[in-house]
């Protein structure tokens, strides 16, 4: 990555940000205002608002449970009172919640072209960056979905952290108010552990400092990390709702699995279709696939390594992006696979990899063809029209999350084979009044090979339940009518 915009060297920075923090947030706000209009959706959202007495009220218990208690598997203190503050303003209109997770966003946004200029130096290489962030349909799920709050407001404080932390010139200040901040997006979500580890790659590959002062420097956020991994140990343990037919895979087929789910995230990121809440990567039949993925990323990495002198913050950029994913890719397991939402933070030093990639092929082909250089006004409407593809196929997907129905169609399109997208599937036609429908969903759920004698037992309760309130409706339906 460049150092610096030559059209920028006599920028007025402060007129600038301010435009371009204002077509940041107004991106933001033409993608996804119009999730303001939607429902909550019964995957966590019932668990996080309405069957949380959490939220509901102000007292010393609730705020002690609060800063005590796991919700929905997650030790996430922070993320449960910002729903306290969402329940106080809006009670049970969602449109509130959706509204808080739109701010959310375009902070972050915001946060993202301050930190890439910081590193870089180019505020429109930034911006593009932060553009591209903002608008991408990979984030959809972590805003459209009031229960991926927990995602958004980490996010928040990491990004607010590394602006303190990765400095050339950090002060003592810079470090206290690094790790405070650090506190709250720990407080907010685990993921916030990888941090110490990316400051730690920036000092030691892009400062140049020493491997034993760079570690040293992160003694007290990384015994903070390891202090919140503790704390929050077992919270992920439960096997109940998601899929579970990976957890008996060995390490090693976890890793091999691992390989092949980081290049379909890389596939996302440039065509993000077929989109779902919920995907079923195959995990049988793909050993060869599986060696192949992992040659080819131990290949790239080690390019990437021996490029580190010369292009320091593109292999700071990629092991940031692998940072952000370690936590979930079920090297400690978890009910999921793979999710859009994993790819919030780790698509910005994607983006901006990929940026710096075509603008070092374009001049390489510029150099070999004696290409004329680009005037900026052409190379300004070739960004804006990437942006605003993207931006289309996000306002064309977003509706996915209108409401139960709409989210579970699309999840049971992408992944008809999981029991629990028909299963979630049949739970959100009953809510509708389609009760035969949702009877026909369990009983196809209850056919398909993955499920197992958890879910069987659950789906099995829950069928028989639906079929007594049908008998019992119809019963009610006969003694009105009789009585007529």
């Amino acid at each position: 990555m460049a150092t610096a915009d030559t059209a920028n060297a006599s920028i007025d920075w402060t007129r600038h940000t301010r435009r371009a923090i204002l077509l940041i947030v107004g991106m933001v706000a033409a993608v996804f205002g119009i999730s303001v209009t939607y429902g909550f959706v019964n995957w966590d959202d019932p668990w996080y608002i309405h069957r949380n007495p959490l939220v509901q009220s102000w007292s010393l218990e609730n705020l002690y449970g609060i800063c005590t208690q796991t919700v929905t598997r997650n030790f996430a203190p922070l993320t449960i009172f910002s729903y306290l503050i969402d329940f106080s303003l809006w009670q049970t209109w969602s449109g509130g919640y959706h509204l808080t997770n739109i701010v959310l966003h375009a902070a972050n946004a915001v946060l993202v072209f301050l930190l890439v200029r910081q590193l870089t130096g180019r505020h429109v290489f930034s911006l593009l960056v932060a553009l591209l962030f903002a608008v991408h349909p990979v984030q959809i799920e972590s805003v459209a979905w009031i229960s991926a709050r927990k995602g958004l407001l980490s996010s928040l404080f990491i990004l607010l952290s590394l602006l303190y932390w990765l400095k050339q010139d950090r002060t003592q200040r810079d470090e206290y108010a690094g790790i405070l901040i650090f506190l709250l997006a720990l407080f907010s979500k685990a993921l916030a552990v990888v941090v110490p580890g990316i400051v730690f790659v920036y000092d030691w590959i892009v400062r140049r400092k020493s491997f034993s002062d760079s570690l040293s420097r992160q003694f007290i956020p990384g015994l903070l990390a390891v202090w919140f991994i503790v704390l929050t140990a077992g919270s992920q343990n439960s096997q109940t709702g998601g899929i579970r037919h990976h957890l008996g895979l060995s390490k090693l087929e976890i890793l091999g699995l691992d390989s092949v789910l980081l290049w379909k995230y890389v596939g996302m990121m440039f065509w993000p279709t077929d989109l779902a809440i919920l995907y079923d990567p195959p995990i049988e039949g793909i050993t060869l696939l599986m060696i192949l993925c992992s040659l080819s990323w131990i290949g790239l990495g080690t390019w990437l390594w021996c490029q580190r002198r010369r292009q320091p913050l593109v292999l700071f950029a990629a092991a940031t992006a692998l940072a952000f994913l370690v936590p979930v890719l079920n090297l400690f397991p978890l009910t999921t696979l793979m999710n859009d939402r994993y790819l919030y933070l780790s698509s910005v030093p994607f983006f901006a990899v990929v940026i710096a990639g075509v603008e070092s092929l374009w001049r390489l082909i510029q150099h070999r063809c004696r290409l004329q250089p680009l005037s900026f006004p052409t190379t300004a409407r070739i960004a804006g029209t990437v942006v605003f593809c993207y931006s289309v196929l996000s306002i064309q997907q977003l509706p996915v999350w209108r409401n139960d129905l709409t989210l579970w169609h699309r999840a049971a399109q992408v992944s008809p084979e999981l029991p629990v997208v028909q299963y979630q599937y049949a739970l959100a036609l009953w809510e509708a009044g389609e009760e035969a429908a949702a009877i026909a969903r369990i009983q196809l759920a209850l056919t398909l090979d993955r499920i197992d004698e958890l879910d069987r037992e659950r789906f099995l309760e829950k069928l028989a339940h639906f079929r007594s309130l049908r008998v019992s409706q119809r019963g009610n339906a006969a003694d009105a009518s009789s009585t007529h």
